[in-house]
């Protein structure tokens, strides 16, 4: 189980094969490549009141719950708290529990996803084939938010391609470019 402050950002339309060659010239480890995703997020006004959200996300054969609630942005940097747990169950029983619990799905999410670590650093590289399809992008997610500058700088990306973004902002802007 998961119980801590989620500290990212996510840095959009990348060259995955190039990145990739980056965090292997690091010294980042691969912890899997490709792997199918399939998450669901919910709320209800309680929720909403409080910037939080609910969700269920299968990656491969694996279920998690999460809690994912907004805490601030520091500079381009969100922070959320999150608590997260595998599930000993299947994707479609938590659907049903949480519908059952009046939550409502507010959208759904089918992604591929890579990740690699490197020290305490999470890189998740991502590309979203629905609701609609994302270039590829990639979130950094550190224990320390000091650490994002550090990183960024490590890859040679600019400071200012880290966006503090969630998934409803992601998928807002790339909805408004396709109008």
């Amino acid at each position: 189980m998961k119980d801590h402050y989620e500290i990212e950002v996510k840095v959009l339309e990348v060259n995955k094969k190039e990145l990739e060659k980056k965090l292997k010239a690091i010294g980042a480890k691969r912890l899997f490549s490709n792997r199918k995703v399939i998450q669901e997020n919910f709320d209800n006004k309680e929720l909403r009141k409080r910037n939080a959200c609910i969700r269920v996300r299968q990656l491969g054969k694996d279920v998690f719950i999460t809690f994912k609630q907004f805490k601030e942005i520091k500079g381009n940097i969100k922070i959320c708290k999150e608590i997260e747990f595998q599930a000993a169950s299947d994707f479609k029983t938590v659907q049903n529990l949480f519908i059952s619990l009046g939550l409502k799905r507010y959208h759904r999410i089918e992604k591929t996803r890579t990740t690699y670590v490197f020290g305490s650093t999470t890189f998740d590289i991502d590309t979203f084939s629905k609701p609609i399809k994302i270039p590829t992008y990639f979130e950094i997610e550190v224990k320390d938010y000091k650490d994002i500058d550090k990183t960024l700088k490590l890859l040679g990306v600019p400071k200012k391609k880290a966006l503090p973004w969630g998934t409803k902002q992601l998928l807002k802007y790339y909805k408004n470019l396709k109008k």
